[in-house]
């Protein structure tokens, strides 16, 4: 198989290969002389049906992956809107170093998800458990029901990381299995290319799509 086909495309071809071996008996006993066989033609229609829906399983899982990639930074991005305000407020609002310091945020230079995540988490909890930040806050009209509402945005957006995190591992995996089978068959449809040579002449490896 060419290099510059798509696997569908290559799937298009061997499926041609092998429909029309199967419906031409003079072809097929002309390679049956070269040893490929009834059976050597039902593993490849095997191997076949096993790359289709190696393919047709990656192609859906590589699109649940990009939906939940897509949700996942449409509600980070809400979350870390959010917090941003509240997070300047909280710096006008609290001078206290201790205070600050307990509110778990120090400033807003990029981390990693779940650093991002665990800090934002810890200066809800931390801040509503804290009357006199609740007080200070409350002056610039952050009531508890906005950081509680905030907290859930991050926490949503952690259970969409999640998802995003568990369909990347199925879409891998799922590229990982449609590259095995589509190598196996490879191997298969080189060999009857191999021997389409040896035992067809030109116009009949054409039927076949050789």
């Amino acid at each position: 198989m060419s290099k510059y086909r798509t696997k569908d495309e290559d799937l298009q071809r061997i499926g041609t290969s092998i429909a029309n071996l199967e419906s031409n008996p003079t072809l097929a006993a002309k390679l049956q002389g070269f040893g490929f066989t009834n059976e050597s033609l039902a593993e490849g229609k095997l191997l076949f049906a096993t790359a289709t829906q190696k393919s047709q399983k990656q192609k859906m899982e590589e699109g649940e992956q990009h939906s939940a990639t897509e949700r996942c930074n449409e509600l980070f991005g809400l979350a870390d809107v959010r917090f941003k305000v509240i997070y300047k407020i909280s710096r006008v609002a609290i001078k206290e170093k201790g205070l600050q310091d307990q509110l778990g945020v120090v400033s807003l230079e990029k981390s990693t998800f779940d650093g991002w995540a665990q800090s934002r988490l810890d200066f809800y909890t931390n801040a509503l458990s804290i009357p006199v930040v609740m007080e200070r806050l409350g002056k610039y009209n952050i009531k508890a029901e906005d950081l509680t509402a905030a907290k859930k945005l991050v926490e949503d957006a952690i259970a969409a990381n999640q998802v995003q995190l568990k369909e990347t591992g199925e879409a891998r995996m799922a590229t990982s299995e449609r590259n095995d089978a589509f190598d196996t068959l490879k191997s298969w449809y080189d060999e009857l290319r191999q021997l389409a040579k040896l035992a067809l002449d030109k116009r009949e490896c054409e039927i076949l799509g050789l």
